[in-house]
């Protein structure tokens, strides 16, 4: 999980709207997936710099990058990389890495938790129902755990990977925050989005076009 800076205005009319829900004054974010986050927002925060939303001296913002296996070997030349090309310095983004698992919850989840501004769980969620009984335990700490107005990113495959069997039914794993109305506020929803990567890029590795729903939740 993670924890950033607001973030808004995207170059696509969809991702403009998502963006436009999160607010600017974001200063942590909690992360689990690490890459594609990483990758991600600070792309966000660059591009809204570059537009001039918001003032790059007025940013401070703190990426937590969570996850149970170290890939800081990945991760390190990928944050070196970002602060090359996108000039930011240790002032303006600062990376940490958290090495823990979300289904051992400790003190250290729990802190982050409730320090974060935004909390993103991208990709990674559905693996998570691996153990059903833990993972409603992670839901019940991010909902008990994760302060009054602020925000929960969830983002995941679209199509059947992210089904989940309760008794004899079939739910879309979004279904039990989209549930808790109490809680969870819906910001932005999109049950089917397509991201279709350059047909000129290529890799050593076949590429495929993703299809994805993506939910934002602010909570009560």
């Amino acid at each position: 999980m993670k924890q950033v800076k607001r973030i808004q205005n995207s170059k696509r009319k969809t991702e403009k709207s998502l963006s436009a829900s999160i607010p600017e004054d974001i200063r942590e974010e909690q992360s689990a997936g690490a890459g594609s986050e990483l990758l991600g927002i600070s792309s966000l925060i660059n591009e809204l710099v570059e537009q001039n939303s918001v003032k790059k001296e007025n940013v401070n913002t703190s990426i937590v990058l969570q996850d149970y296996v170290d890939w800081s070997s990945v991760l390190i030349p990928l944050q070196e990389t970002i602060k090359s090309e996108y000039n930011f310095s240790a002032d303006f983004v600062d990376f940490k890495h958290d090495l823990s698992n979300l289904l051992e919850i400790d003190a250290q989840i729990e802190t982050g938790i409730s320090n974060a501004d935004l909390v993103t769980c991208m990709f990674v969620f559905n693996e998570l129902f691996a153990d059903k009984a833990k993972v409603m335990q992670f839901i019940s700490l991010l909902t008990n755990k994760l302060q009054p107005g602020k925000l929960f990113l969830l983002v995941d495959s679209a199509g059947s990977f992210s089904q989940v069997t309760v008794g004899k039914n079939q739910y879309m794993s979004y279904t039990f925050f989209d549930s808790l109305k109490s809680k969870f506020q819906v910001v932005y929803s999109s049950d089917s989005k397509w991201f279709r990567f350059n047909q000129n890029l290529s890799y050593n590795i076949p590429i495929e076009n993703m299809r994805y729903f993506v939910r934002l939740y602010r909570k009560l």
